[in-house]
């Protein structure tokens, strides 16, 4: 490839938005749109060629060595000629995947199954696009979940909010027990969410654990304790105004003001569906 054709983008957008405060602002963004735009069509120099050759290469070594740890496994007797349906999108997909070890390391586990016939029955091309639409926490996660030698493998809640007309807000979705590295449940809440877009997982609220001490951890969750501390804060400023207000008397006037009571546990339950486990058995 001719490097002459190859220039940064910078001075071309900047030039285009100038301004300081523009500048300043782009100056992320096209980075990131040149390292991915000379990674893909070429390097604008030796030096930055030279840079991310280097760490491509110990990625590539990595990825090769867990290739082959998986291939290694594979019976001599189950050996075959890797499924051209699965190798070659794997390959393709996974370059863009290699600097993340947990889904480097499912592509290759993929690619050592291609050439495992005794896996013919459960492989599927569809989970190529399968890794390619999960994180490293959504992989993560799916090991959890289907370590049945966890007891908080399956556990899930919503938290809600009771408030004095008796209805239920919910505040938080999808809170999980079993992932002790991930504190922040917005994170997994959204990564659990995922799971169960693609099939991998199955949410319930209709049915739950039957050990309910495993639920009663969820009261130990900051989030808990966040609406506890709105309670609590409602409870200071209601107080005062309480003892200074004067009742109002209106047909059409609804007296009061709608009070958050508890927080409540919404009991659920994750599991693996059968697609997910023939994913699992392939990738994990």
């Amino acid at each position: 490839m001719d490097m002459s054709l190859l220039s940064s983008f910078a001075p071309m957008i900047l030039s285009a938005v100038g301004g300081a405060a523009a500048t300043g602002a782009f100056k992320g963004p096209i980075q990131t749109l040149n390292d991915l735009w000379f990674a893909i069509f070429g390097y604008k120099s030796a030096e930055y060629a030279e840079k991310k050759a280097i760490q491509m290469k110990i990625n590539l070594e990595e990825y090769q060595t867990s290739i082959v740890k998986e291939v290694v496994k594979i019976k001599p007797a189950n050996i075959q000629e890797p499924k051209l349906s699965i190798l070659g999108p794997a390959l393709e997909a996974s370059k863009y995947y290699i600097e993340d070890k947990e889904l480097r390391n499912m592509f290759a586990k993929l690619i050592a199954a291609s050439m495992d016939k005794s896996k013919n029955d459960i492989l599927h091309i569809s989970f190529v696009e399968i890794i390619k639409q999960m994180s490293p926490l959504d992989a993560e996660n799916l090991v959890l979940i289907s370590d049945e030698d966890d007891p908080h493998h399956n556990a899930i809640c919503n938290l809600m909010k009771s408030t004095s007309t008796g209805s239920l807000i919910q505040v938080y979705a999808y809170l999980f027990l079993g992932n002790a590295n991930e504190h922040l449940q917005s994170n997994i809440g959204i990564s659990l969410s995922n799971l169960n877009r693609l099939g991998l997982v199955d949410i319930t609220f209709l049915n739950w654990l039957h050990d309910e001490d495993l639920y009663l951890k969820f009261k130990e969750f900051k989030e808990y304790e966040n609406i506890l501390s709105e309670i609590e804060e409602q409870n200071t400023i209601k107080e005062p105004v309480k003892q200074n207000s004067t009742p109002v008397s209106n047909d059409n006037t609804s007296v009061g003001k709608v009070t958050i009571i508890s927080p409540e546990i919404e009991k659920g339950l994750i599991t693996l569906t059968n697609y997910g486990k023939a994913f699992c058995s392939i990738c994990l």
